[in-house]
């Protein structure tokens, strides 16, 4: 009986184990998807950053150019008397 008992204890532990595995499988399944999405949405970010970044290096650009032409306009302007 005594064995029989341990053999049914070490069978139903034997269920256990492979239950939580089950478990820890589904867990770590989502956990890698998650994981995915999460450098998916980095890559985005990046990406849009990126694309502000260089929007202001062409806004800075023209705000140059303007100055340059406001700064030509003005001294043509002052060689014009009134």
């Amino acid at each position: 009986d005594n064995t029989k008992e341990s053999v049914n204890k070490l069978n139903e532990s034997g269920m256990k184990l492979e239950d939580t595995k089950d478990l820890l499988m589904g867990i770590i399944e989502n956990l890698s998807a998650l994981s995915e999405e999460n450098a998916a949405s980095a890559e985005e970010s990046a990406a849009s950053v990126e694309k502000q970044t260089a929007s202001a290096q062409e806004i800075a650009s023209a705000s140059s150019n303007l100055a340059d032409m406001a700064q030509e306009m003005s001294e043509m302007i002052s060689k014009f008397k009134i």
